[in-house]
């Protein structure tokens, strides 16, 4: 699943969100021409301060690599105990909306508006006032930062 695109959203007093079609449609790889609906995401505490919706397959991929790695680090269990406690298993209703659990938002600092932002195999969202801050930086210097990815040099500055 690839995901793109942006939009600010509110939500209603239940704290749900409207997800726009091009976040819960997709045309099926093996069926071409054939419009799939994701049936659930899993919504977890992301990076950046932000909360990450999953679909099945990128959930399933996150959870292998966190399960993979060596118990035997104080940080990696508690990043575990961290991630597993908060994940909340989200179906869209029959309107596309998801609930946004009130302590996910809390940790986010989501109020009556949320930021939701497609990126490759993930959604984000986030408050507004936080997202403005995390991308200032990112717009100031985009062309270069690509630039970097696509000329080879293996990472960002």
């Amino acid at each position: 699943m690839d995901f793109s695109g942006n939009a600010t959203l509110k939500l209603d007093p239940k704290g749900r969100i409207f997800l726009p079609k091009r976040f819960v449609e997709y045309e099926d790889d093996a069926d071409p021409g054939t419009r799939r609906v994701i049936q659930h995401f899993w919504l977890v505490p992301g990076l950046d301060g932000c909360l990450w919706l999953l679909d099945h397959n990128e959930w399933r991929r996150m959870q292998r690599r966190l399960k993979a790695m060596e118990i035997g680090d104080r940080r990696l269990r508690a990043m575990q105990r961290f991630v597993f406690s908060n994940a909340e298993k989200l179906k869209p209703d029959s309107q596309g909306r998801v609930t946004l659990p009130e302590k996910l938002r809390q940790k986010v600092g989501i109020g009556t508006e949320a930021c939701v932002i497609g990126v490759g195999r993930r959604i984000e969202i986030w408050a507004p006032d936080v997202y403005a801050k995390a991308t200032s930086e990112a717009e100031a210097n985009w062309m270069d930062d690509l630039e970097a990815v696509l000329g080879g040099e293996g990472g960002l500055p």
